[in-house]
């Protein structure tokens, strides 16, 4: 299965499914994600890469899961329907970016990333940007976009998600808040502070408005606040304080000899 595309299948009762995922024949870079929406169950599910067993899961129902790649490689994932009904799925797969733009289609969503440290704020300012990308003049505009970010960390059960934001537009109504762009553009902003160095992701889906041969362009501007020099200084100062109540105490629990 190649980037980009959208993997949708049903499996009859006891079918097995297993499935190479790769970029044009190269392999995944270790910052990609995988999203698997399932409906129905009991279904097992198994993502393996380089023949270890990178996360497994029982799933019943209807609900979505999400797995970060940890190295490059060439993911494989299989889908087990252990139940007695059949069970549909649907797969999507992207690369996560600090790009100055992400096309989303009815497929799947995009994932954007920035690096910062623990007590950086960090804010995703969010142009949402309705567009026909085909040759020609496509069916009327969308009568509403709605979308959804999510400030998440990864861990090995899955994001953890931390906020999110979701706005409505109306693009036949509403006021662009962007003039330099053809057509409507609504903005939103997600905002939060660095729990932990490294890398932040926000998570963007568009719940209405994609379909049809609509296409809604994500035009982030992501800004990290550099640190003050107190907020740089002031967990050194702290391990500096502790550090000298442990020594006081220390001397005043040793008594005379």
């Amino acid at each position: 299965m190649d980037h980009l595309r959208l993997w949708e299948d049903e499996l009859a009762p006891g079918e097995t499914v297993d499935r190479p995922l790769g970029f044009s024949g190269c392999p995944l870079a270790e910052d990609w994600w995988v999203v698997v929406w399932m409906e129905g169950g009991p279904v097992d599910v198994n993502f393996e890469h380089e023949g270890a067993l990178l996360r497994a899961w029982a799933h019943n129902g209807t609900g979505v899961q999400h797995v970060q790649l940890p190295a490059p490689g060439f993911p494989d994932l299989r889908i087990r329907n252990a139940g007695q009904e059949p069970v549909s799925f649907r797969l999507y797969f992207d690369q996560t970016c600090d790009c100055t733009a992400k096309g989303v289609s009815a497929n799947g969503p995009v994932w954007l990333n920035a690096d910062a440290v623990a007590g950086q704020d960090v804010t995703f300012d969010l142009r949402v940007w309705p567009f026909w990308p085909l040759v020609g003049d496509g069916p009327e505009t969308p009568g509403l976009v709605r979308v959804r970010a999510s400030h998440v960390t990864p861990t090995t059960d899955g994001p953890v998600v931390h906020a999110t934001e979701e706005s409505s537009f109306r693009p036949r109504q509403d006021a662009t808040c962007d003039e330099e762009l053809d057509g409507f553009v609504g903005c939103m902003q997600v905002a939060f502070t660095a729990r932990a160095d490294g890398t932040q992701y926000v998570y963007v889906e568009v719940l209405e408005g994609v379909g049809d041969g609509w296409m809604v362009q994500i035009l982030p501007t992501i800004d990290v606040a550099e640190q003050t020099p107190l907020a740089a200084w002031l967990p050194w100062a702290a391990l500096g304080l502790a550090t000298a109540v442990r020594q006081t105490l220390s001397h005043r629990g040793a008594g005379p000899a």
